[in-house]
């Protein structure tokens, strides 16, 4: 059994490395992950993949992101993310792609809000502008880079923490 000082240092240790623990959960970013077809007067269905990372969700207006900004992407010149676009006589986000390759714009229509929300999201066929066009959308939080690095820390620190309680214990009590 622990005497009372030993005991009182090492719940106060237990309480700093869970501290260390919860500070090691952090917030990074947004990323947008979008796959999808879209068809045009040139033909199709041409495919659209993209994915970008931004430092937070995408609000209010209209944001462009030049390949260069994108983790990936493939069939695109440039991405803008627009939101309430008025598409079809109602507000919503739209995702724009320039396809260069294909020379043609295409307009992915996604409801209201989808820009600032956590979620998947698949395009509803009837706000379409462009017959056949397909896409989903994924919004997702990115864990801070530095998260896991942290979480390893905070462990070591628990783990020598518990070993010195533990040596302090077997000198006290000699055996």
């Amino acid at each position: 059994m622990l005497s009372g000082t030993l005991k009182g240092r090492f719940m106060l240790k237990q309480f700093v490395c869970s501290l260390f623990f919860c500070a090691a959960v952090g917030h990074a970013g947004v990323i947008y992950t979008f796959t999808g077809t879209g068809t045009s007067v040139l033909g199709g269905p041409f495919s659209e993949n993209f994915q970008y990372t931004a430092p937070g969700f995408l609000t209010a207006g209209s944001h462009t992101i030049p390949p260069t900004d994108l983790n990936y992407c493939s069939g695109c010149g440039f991405v803008n993310f627009n939101q309430s676009g008025g598409a079809l006589g109602h507000l919503a986000d739209q995702i724009i792609i320039a396809d260069f390759p294909h020379s043609s714009t295409f307009v992915y229509i996604f409801p209201l809000g989808t820009f600032g929300t956590f979620g998947t999201y698949v395009l509803d066929q009837s706000t379409q502008n462009s017959v056949g066009s397909t896409g989903t959308l994924v919004v997702s939080d990115t864990p801070e880079p530095g998260s896991a690095g942290l979480m390893l820390l905070s462990l070591a620190a628990g783990a020598l923490f518990l070993r010195r309680v533990k040596t302090a214990y077997v000198q006290k009590s000699g055996v």
